[in-house]
């Protein structure tokens, strides 16, 4: 199997089991380990591979919704600008939409994964990866500057 696909698997399982218990960590914590698995699972979606074998599929189990997820407080609204190249005006965008929306796209084809579905995790990963990629490109600039005020704090 490509090695690729094996270490996006493990770095979204590993991003996926965070949003899953982060509601234990205190803000610093949730805000540090975020940065760093988001970063992770981006990266490694930025390496899958465009073309897979078409297999026979089955259909997508779309994942529960992460009852737990606490956010991040007061650093949970910032501002966004959903196109650099776009003089438009910022948007109110949350920290905790993105996080979750990463989570609900990257866990869909996880599932499908762990049963043994790869090509179709694969082309899903792939495919939603314009949107998924952009919340968690979004979130990491939101993180990084959260870090930086946790730290004066």
């Amino acid at each position: 199997m490509n090695p690729n696909i094996v270490s996006f698997a493990e770095a979204a399982h590993q991003f996926c089991d965070y949003i899953e218990v982060a509601h234990t960590l205190d803000v610093d914590e949730r805000i540090v380990i975020g940065a760093s698995l988001l970063a992770s699972v981006y990266a490694w979606g930025l390496r899958l591979p465009d073309h897979v074998p078409t297999h026979e599929d089955e259909p997508l189990t779309n994942p529960d919704e992460v009852k737990t997820w606490r956010g991040f407080g007061e650093l949970t609204l910032y501002w966004q600008v959903p196109d650099p190249y776009d003089w438009g005006a910022p948007l109110n965008q949350s920290l905790s939409e993105d996080l979750l929306a990463v989570h609900w796209d990257v866990k869909r084809g996880l599932l499908a994964y762990e049963r043994g579905f790869v090509e179709q995790s694969v082309r899903d990963w792939r495919g939603s990866f314009p949107v998924w990629g952009a919340h968690a490109v979004d979130a990491l600039r939101a993180l990084h500057r959260a870090i930086q005020l946790a730290k004066k704090g």
